[in-house]
């Protein structure tokens, strides 16, 4: 059995966009790494330090990767999308509804 691993990139957001991602698909941050802990540390500036290089989601079986792009290099994503399939209609409303409701600060 082969699986499809996503990864997304953020400008900045990665560990708010995890963490949102994480409550609503029921799924835990495995593995996090900061661009100030990696070996690319002095490739972006001292304020990026915290922004996420690399990390991974996992929830239900499957695994989402993300990072923080570099400074300059992020692109907003066009044509793609991510499909989730259920075979229960409650747990699909369920999750339908909790990726659709905005994060209360």
């Amino acid at each position: 059995m082969s699986k499809i691993n996503v990864h997304l990139h953020f400008d900045g957001r990665c560990r708010e966009a995890l963490q949102f991602y994480g409550k609503c698909l029921d799924g835990k941050i495995l593995f996090s790494m900061t661009w100030g802990e990696s070996p690319a540390a002095k490739e972006v500036p001292a304020d990026w330090g915290q922004k996420i290089i690399h990390a991974t989601l996992e929830f239900d079986g499957h695994s989402l990767s993300a990072d923080d792009a570099p400074p300059g290099s992020y692109a907003k994503p066009q044509g793609f999308n991510i499909m989730l399939s259920y075979d229960e209609t409650a747990m699909a409303d369920k999750i339908f509804k909790a990726l659709s409701e905005k994060e209360k600060s």
